[in-house]
């Protein structure tokens, strides 16, 4: 769990210095761990990020393939949207594929 508040905290104090730390935070054991990483490359604005976070759809975990799809959104990530697109088809869960549809509606919209 410390290691989780650690990923959590390295994305809230916005210091861009953190994001090779959160990078190798991805490839953890620990749901948690890869969960919170995920989130906070995206409050980093890590696009350098994007191919780790596009391997995490590919998660076991639903919870680590949720903040991974939430980061691509916020990082407007619309070369994402093929590899959401195959998801959708594959995701048994409802939740997920309802955050997966959510997720390409936000990033088919126009930049304004």
């Amino acid at each position: 769990a410390f290691a989780e508040e650690i990923a959590e905290s390295l994305g809230r104090l916005g210091d861009s210095a953190a994001i090779p730390y959160l990078r190798r935070a991805l490839k953890s054991p620990e749901v948690g761990v890869r969960a919170k990483a995920a989130y906070s490359l995206a409050q980093l604005g890590a696009r350098d990020a994007m191919g780790d976070l596009l391997e995490l759809l590919n998660d076991d975990s639903e919870t680590v393939q949720e903040n991974a799809i939430e980061a691509l959104v916020k990082l407007e990530a619309k070369e994402a949207i093929p590899r959401l697109e195959a998801l959708v088809e594959v995701v048994k869960d409802s939740y997920l594929n309802e955050v997966v549809q959510n997720a390409l509606s936000s990033l088919a919209k126009p930049n304004p």
